[in-house]
């Protein structure tokens, strides 16, 4: 019986520190989306759960919690940049496109073998 207690205390105990690591390291926050772990930039036990569905887009310009933010930003520049890019190649190949569809057109109703407009 002694045994088994020995062994529940030392499971609580070590659950109780791997918990206060992961708090300190680590905030959990709240999104639309649901729960997400996100590594902290500098370790301490403010702000360890967040929740940020009701923010808009004044809390984040205002930096309402700027080492969520940060957090929150790590992951996500990349992807949105990548994002940005591939937008921008799209858009880029959308006005080729258009540019030349109106230069064919152009040429089109310029050409000497077309008939004169009235």
């Amino acid at each position: 019986m002694v045994s088994w207690v020995k062994a529940f205390v030392l499971g609580f105990v070590v659950a109780c520190v791997l918990l206060g690591w992961m708090a300190r390291t680590h905030h959990v926050i709240r999104t639309s989306e649901g729960l997400k772990l996100v590594s902290r930039t500098v370790p301490d036990f403010e702000n360890i759960f967040v929740d940020i569905t009701g923010w808009g887009a004044l809390d984040y310009a205002y930096g309402r919690n700027r080492e969520v933010l940060k957090a929150l930003g790590r992951g996500h520049l990349d992807r949105a940049r990548e994002a940005a890019e591939a937008k921008g190649k799209e858009l880029e190949k959308e006005i080729k496109q258009g540019l030349d569809d109106a230069r064919k057109e152009l040429d089109r109703v310029l050409s000497p073998s077309s008939p004169a407009a009235p």
